[in-house]
């Protein structure tokens, strides 16, 4: 079966048919100059997975119905059976299609169909009870971006597993920067200033900081030691650091392991790593609701990524935390501090650039709601740009988050 396919600005919307019913041949009708650039694009992205189509292209002029209905036309003669995919396309388009179905329904044999893109199913639009078969389609983070011509430069080295081997370390800190948030960020970075001067090279695990020697380079060191103290006594609490020695001469504690030495390595590690474990414990009937999740993934804008001596300045952007739905893309934004309307605007570029008209973009927070007369602004401007706010996240049970992820993204 032949599919034509009415081309679109969103590349879901041109590839779906392909990924997900696999026909013998796609016909491409729309623009000559997009059509030319997208198309040997397209092929390519298939291959990669796969999947081999031949497509060709059908130039129209989209103002001139006509012009549409004589160019359909005469592919639907070409073909033995035709089925048109009207998910995407203008509304010109769409009233040829209405014409040349009618006018070669009862010689050729003619089918149109249109898919939901929330969740992939396919939608029977001509009542004749036949449905391409469709295949199970998934799309992992990187697919996404590079069908939206970008690519992941680098993203965090945790895996799904390695993720659920520490799931018990995750709760652990979460439990400790959501029992003082406001603090959370400032703890981590004394703790950080006072490891840079660790004495021990041997263990990497085993942190010996000698008060003399790094009394010369950090400032109101006694004020500081006071806020270590009050993180490194919680953390023990918590059995995230063992064997704390602190005395005159030198402060010592040795962590857990080293997924919870990372964790406390910069102040918003943590908030996004809960979320994404989260993400991956979300379950959707008896599957998994998300397809795929990274952190700290950095999107190249141009698709192409350039050694470090080369000379070239690339557009990158950080997401957070970056999860598939079925084929909806979730840009999510952590914050367990202050932000501001460029924080909105950040998000709302980049998933605007990779997400399309499908995407949800939702911002984790945890002192939104106690803002002050900043929150009206930021409320209105978050809801302007079709972002969801999550507030108070440290007030709120796993339960609590997972739902709220839901509600966002459903």
């Amino acid at each position: 079966m032949t599919f034509i396919e009415f081309f679109d600005k969103s590349p879901i919307e041109n590839i779906i048919s392909a990924f997900a019913i696999r026909p013998d041949k796609i016909v491409y009708v729309g623009e000559s100059k997009m059509m030319k650039k997208s198309v040997p694009f397209y092929e390519k992205f298939l291959k990669s997975k796969g999947i081999s189509i031949p497509m060709e292209i059908c130039p129209v002029n989209k103002n001139n119905l006509w012009d549409v209905v004589k160019k359909l036309s005469a592919v639907v003669e070409a073909e033995d059976e035709c089925a048109f995919d009207l998910t995407g396309g203008e509304d010109l388009l769409l009233v040829a299609v209405g014409i040349v179905f009618q006018t070669y329904r009862e010689t050729k044999k003619l089918h149109m169909h249109r898919f939901n893109m929330r969740n992939g199913t396919l939608i029977d639009c001509d009542n004749d009870g036949e449905v391409p078969f469709t295949v199970s389609q998934q799309l992992s983070v990187e697919d996404w971006v590079a069908l939206h011509g970008g690519v992941v430069a680098h993203r965090a080295t945790e895996g799904k597993n390695v993720i659920a081997m520490h799931k018990e370390d995750i709760c652990r800190i979460w439990d400790v920067c959501k029992s003082k948030p406001g603090k959370w960020n400032y703890q981590i970075g004394i703790l950080n200033e006072f490891q840079k001067y660790d004495a021990d090279t041997s263990d990497p695990l085993h942190v010996c900081i000698k008060l003399s020697y790094v009394s010369a380079y950090i400032k109101n060191m006694r004020d500081k030691l006071d806020v270590l103290d009050d993180l490194v006594n919680a953390l023990r609490g918590t059995g995230l650091v063992t064997d704390v020695r602190w005395t005159r001469e030198e402060i010592s504690f040795v962590y857990r392991n080293a997924f919870v030495k990372n964790c406390v390595g910069k102040a918003g590690e943590i908030l996004e790593t809960k979320i994404l474990q989260l993400a991956y414990d979300m379950r959707d009937k008896n599957k998994s609701y998300c397809s795929d999740a990274d952190r700290g993934v950095f999107i190249d804008w141009d698709g192409v990524l350039h050694e470090s001596e080369e000379k070239v300045h690339d557009t990158e952007n950080e997401i957070d935390v970056m999860l598939m739905h079925d084929l909806t893309p979730v840009f999510i934004s952590c914050k367990n501090g202050a932000f501001d309307d460029e924080e909105l605007y950040k998000l709302f570029t980049v998933s605007s650039r990779f997400g399309g008209a499908y995407a949800k973009r939702i911002l984790v927070c945890s002192d939104f709601s106690e803002r002050g007369e900043k929150y009206p602004h930021l409320a209105q401007r978050a809801r302007d740009m079709g972002i969801t706010i999550i507030p108070g996240v440290q007030d709120l049970s796993d339960e609590e988050i997972k739902a709220k992820l839901k509600d966002a993204i459903s």
